[in-house]
């Protein structure tokens, strides 16, 4: 048996008055009338579409918002309180000015047999200045009580956590969260002190209990596998993919992000079925967490998603952690399995190979009638820059009739929503250009984005005719368009010949107005001469 820490003082105090009266400032034994139910309000979810959208600048097709609201965790059934409670709570703590801080201590739970804890209600004092509580098993053979607080490990066995704006949070009639007799519990309290005056903290539990036999329930948590940092200014995306071992039922959960963070996703993608989208919440605040429904029974071998965006608007590097400058991208909710999760929940994930959809090309309304009649899909780079200030360094060349195949190029976007949602690496484009006295530019760009799990494809066709006016300056060019529309600026060409035939190479900058507003994008691309 491991011999315990020495107890702080305000520890040693508690035990003292335990002896003598029963009761102490971190845990009270008995019944009594519950304390007020937290409301919470009642919201609706839409069902979203199952399959993966088709976005195009020219349709009035629109980047999915997904459903909004989210549905807010309601009780179902008969939700009354039991009588049977008890506290556990930590009083008087003093925190410095601009301090922050992890308080934990361990205690004995006054439980002699196995009880269902049915209903968790915060006790909070000072308001804003906890921001998070968590309550677990301790699973150290300890015997009195001690504080925690230095130790570098982490809650194993989750009971309860409760976040900065979270309610009550009460399971559905004879259920709950199973704490068997005779063991002992962790608080650990997560403490932000940012007033310059020291304060008096206190903070903690009242659980509410009910007989055993009922349904029971876990709280599980699923966290971000990568690493986050973000620089001043810098936006991200990720997606942690989990491929269930075991057959699962959800009842409630919260999403956990932090103050950088812009979007949160969540989304189950069964084997056998449309992907259901639970939590779609485009304007992340955590001043408005709140628990959200998952009503959902999800299969062995099926896959929950979890995708976070942030955009970091501070001056300094943001890590992921736990404090309140920090990041993090994860879920807390309470699962019923009636397998054991010895092993995890979560399995390997399968690596598979993405490859964008096929563009299917067909000659626009405004090519050439003597073009092309088919293409091939090229990969197109993809970059993104703060400006579109570009200079491709073409110097023009004998501008002759011919037609010409999309052979390559490069797109460069500076959009914040395309950049936060870009796949770069699966741009393609296919197309083809006529020149000569009258130009012919047919040519279908397609951009991936994804959105949560989801893969969206998103098309910027260009399909327009005109006559060529060249510029005074070497490969400068302009096209009075008289079919389509091609809004275009600082365009210029370079013809070359070369050891793979003669290539034409043409670049700008193009405006044209989408479903996410006004957009600009350099691009450049290169044909090759068809004989």
């Amino acid at each position: 048996m491991t011999s315990a820490p020495a107890i702080p003082r305000f520890l040693l105090v508690t035990i003292i008055v335990c002896v003598l009266f029963g009761v102490t400032p971190f845990l009270h034994c008995g019944g009594g009338e519950p304390l007020e139910r937290a409301h919470q309000d009642a919201g609706s979810l839409s069902e979203p579409s199952g399959t993966d959208r088709d976005v195009s600048a020219d349709t009035s097709s629109t980047i999915p918002d997904g459903p909004s609201p989210n549905t807010v965790y309601v009780p179902p059934g008969n939700t009354n309180t039991p009588g049977d409670f008890f506290f556990v709570k930590l009083s008087d703590f003093t925190l410095e000015p601009s301090g922050e801080k992890r308080i934990c201590l361990i205690i004995d739970a006054p439980l002699t047999e196995n009880r269902l804890l049915n209903r968790f209600e915060p006790v909070i004092e000072q308001d804003g200045m906890i921001s998070q509580m968590t309550l677990s098993v301790e699973e150290k053979d300890t015997q009195a009580a001690w504080d925690c607080s230095d130790e570098e490990s982490t809650d194993a066995k989750h009971l309860f956590v409760w976040l900065k704006g979270l309610p009550a949070f009460q399971f559905p009639a004879n259920s709950g969260v199973l704490l068997e007799g005779k063991k002992r519990l962790r608080l650990t309290l997560r403490v932000h002190n940012t007033t310059q005056a020291a304060v008096q903290v206190t903070g903690g539990v009242k659980v509410f209990h009910l007989a055993s036999g009922g349904k029971e329930y876990k709280l599980w948590s699923r966290a971000l596998q990568d690493k986050i940092e973000l620089a001043p200014g810098a936006s991200a995306t990720k997606t942690d993919i989990c491929v269930l071992k075991h057959s699962v039922e959800f009842l409630a959960g919260v999403p956990m992000l932090g103050a950088q963070g812009t979007r949160f996703i969540g989304e189950f993608i069964r084997e056998d079925a449309p992907r259901e989208e639970w939590i779609f919440m485009e304007d992340w605040t955590p001043a408005v967490q709140k628990v959200y429904a998952f009503p959902h029974k999800i299969s062995k071998g099926d896959t929950l998603a979890l995708t976070c965006a942030w955009r970091n608007r501070s001056t300094e590097t943001v890590q992921g952690g736990w404090k309140s400058s920090d990041e993090q991208c994860g879920l807390l909710a309470y699962i019923h399995v009636d397998d054991s999760l010895k092993d995890g929940l979560c399995g390997e994930k399968s690596e598979t190979v993405y490859k964008p959809p096929p563009i299917e090309y067909t000659p626009g309304e405004c090519a050439s009638k003597d073009g092309l009649s088919s293409a091939n899909n090229v990969p197109i780079t993809t970059t993104l820059a703060s400006e579109l200030d570009v200079d491709f360094g073409f110097q023009g060349g004998e501008w002759v009739a011919a037609n010409w195949e999309l052979i390559g190029g490069e797109v460069i976007f500076n959009h914040p929503t395309i950049g936060n949602l870009l796949m770069k690496e699966h741009t393609i484009a296919v197309g083809q250009i006529r020149t000569g006295e009258t130009v012919y530019i047919d040519i279908v760009l397609q951009a991936m984005m994804a959105i949560g799990a989801r893969k969206v494809k998103y098309a910027l066709p260009i399909s327009a005719s005109g006559a060529f006016k060249k510029g005074q300056k070497a490969g400068v060019f302009e096209v009075d368009v008289k079919c389509g529309t091609f809004n275009h600026q600082k365009m210029t060409y370079s013809i070359k010949d070369g050891l793979y035939g003669t290539t034409l190479s043409i670049g700008g900058i193009i405006s044209t107005t989408t479903q996410i507003g006004p957009l600009e994008y350099a691009i450049k691309l290169i044909f090759r001469k068809k004989l």
